[in-house]
């Protein structure tokens, strides 16, 4: 019997004793797995909660520690009518918004996304070409905030074909992790 180990850029074949008969259901190529493309859904309007003082406003919904409404409604306008609620939520926190990552349902963005760079001496080449400011630092990957969700995907696209990235997606927050 053959192993087939296989990965992004190469296939390997290893081949062993099996002292059992074994069947191997289905092996795909990497090149045929299903990829999964999150939707920002600019529309919604998601506040961080941590009080649990918005989550009785009739049209929101609570997801972790935050509220959202899909669409502008009853949230958004107590929100900005209402003086006592709006001192409880910063206007940081009015920046996110609902991604949807398809058969899984919501995470959270904030304007934010990750680059992987195919060396680390582009890096900064990169972020001076794009005007682009760093919100952390992995050891393979930067993180970068966007000035606003307006031209977010067309940022990313362009810095994605850029030959110097490996690849470019979404720095979604899980809103069901808490802070300790």
């Amino acid at each position: 019997m053959a192993l087939v180990i296989a990965d992004e850029n190469q296939v390997l074949n290893h081949e062993y004793a099996v002292d059992k008969p074994s069947k191997i259901e289905d092996l795909k190529s990497p090149s045929s797995r299903t990829t999964i493309f999150p939707v920002i859904l600019y529309d919604s309007n998601v506040f961080l909660d941590t009080k649990g003082t918005l989550s009785n406003i009739s049209g929101s919904k609570k997801i972790g520690s935050f509220v959202y409404e899909l669409n502008a409604g009853n949230l958004k306008k107590q929100i900005e009518q209402n003086e006592s609620a709006s001192r409880k939520v910063s206007v940081a926190d009015t920046g996110y918004r609902l991604v949807q990552i398809p058969g899984m349902g919501f995470l959270i963005s904030d304007g934010s996304f990750i680059v992987k760079f195919k060396s680390p001496v582009d890096k900064d080449q990169v972020n001076a070409e794009y005007s682009l400011s760093p919100r952390y630092e992995m050891p393979d990957a930067t993180s970068y905030v966007s000035k606003d969700f307006s031209g977010l995907e067309g940022l990313m696209k362009r810095i994605e074909a850029d030959p110097r990235v490996l690849s470019v997606e979404l720095d979604l927050i899980d809103p069901y992790i808490q802070l300790q």
